[in-house]
């Protein structure tokens, strides 16, 4: 975890963009966190490895490009009604499908170390640098 941002352990506090029982988890990226993200490869074979990991692991992994903030989204949400991330839709975003999965996931299972239910983040439009 990032020292300057703080984990939200409530769901009652967590983000805005509740529907119905989900709740989106928005991370903004830190300039030295945007830095690593473009630092590290991501090859297909990187990325399919990395979906195939999520998986197994009891994920969905969905992308779509996104009107609002014009640009690709990737959603990863657990589907295991027992899991620590039930209800929590991890949003991750790119200039391409590719670029936002691997900011998906590496939000999710390398700042987060796969605990994205305890993390939330301001609600609003980014500039796309990826």
């Amino acid at each position: 975890m990032v020292a300057s941002q703080k984990p939200i352990k409530s769901k009652a506090s967590a983000v805005q963009g509740k529907t119905a029982d989900v709740l989106f988890i928005n991370w903004s990226l830190t300039k030295e966190e945007k830095a690593d993200l473009k630092s590290r490869s991501f090859s297909l074979e990187e990325c399919d490895d990395a979906l195939l990991k999520a998986c197994e692991a009891g994920y969905k992994v969905s992308v779509q490009f996104d009107d609002y903030n014009e640009c690709y989204a990737c959603f990863v949400t657990q589907r295991d009604k027992k899991g620590a991330n039930f209800g929590y839709i991890l949003t991750g975003r790119g200039s391409t499908p590719v670029k936002a999965i691997k900011q998906a996931l590496y939000i999710g299972f390398y700042l987060m170390n796969g605990d994205f239910a305890a993390y939330s983040t301001k609600v609003g439009r980014e500039e796309i640098d990826d």
